[in-house]
C-alpha cells in the first residue's frame, strides 16, 4: 500500500483533554458526558419502543430533560419537578387523568432502569431495531 492510499490517523491535537472530549458524547445543554446510563434520548426510545426517534436528535442528560426526569419513579434517583406549566405532569391540561401520569411514569422508570445496565440497553435497542416498521410497512 503506497502512502497515499493508507489511511490517515487524527492529527494529535496535543491537547488530551479536547481530544478525549471529541471521542465522547456531550449534553448540548450541560456539556456532561452522555452514556447509556444517562440518556435520555436513549431512555425515550426504549420508553416509546422507537429506536429510531435518537437519530438526528442531540444528546441530552436526564438532568437536563425534567419534562422526562419527572417521570422517573424510583428511590435511587431524585424527584424532578418540571415548573414550566407546558410539560407539568401535574398540569391537569397536560396530563388529563391518573392513567396517562402513570403510564409515562411506568414507561419512563423502566426505560430508566433498562438504562443503568448498559448491556441490557444495548440489547433491547437491538430487538426494537429489528422488529421495527416503518409507517408504510406497518398497514
Amino acid at each position: 500500500m503506497n502512502q497515499s492510499s493508507a489511511p490517515r490517523k487524527p492529527e494529535k491535537t496535543g491537547n488530551s483533554q479536547t481530544e478525549a472530549k471529541m471521542n465522547k458524547e456531550t449534553c448540548d445543554k450541560c456539556d456532561c458526558e452522555v452514556t447509556t446510563e444517562n440518556c435520555c434520548i436513549t431512555m425515550h426510545c426504549i420508553a416509546w419502543d422507537e429506536p429510531y426517534a435518537g437519530l438526528l436528535a442531540r444528546r441530552r442528560c436526564i438532568n437536563c430533560s425534567p419534562s422526562r426526569a419527572q417521570h422517573i419513579v424510583h428511590p435511587d434517583f431524585p424527584p424532578v419537578v418540571d415548573a414550566r406549566q407546558q410539560f407539568d405532569k401535574r398540569n391537569s391540561e397536560v396530563f388529563p387523568n391518573e392513567e396517562k401520569i402513570k403510564e409515562f411514569e411506568k414507561r419512563w422508570t423502566a426505560a430508566w432502569l433498562i438504562c443503568q445496565q448498559p448491556e441490557i440497553a444495548d440489547a433491547v435497542m437491538s430487538k426494537l431495531s429489528a422488529s421495527w416498521k416503518s409507517p408504510d410497512e406497518r398497514n
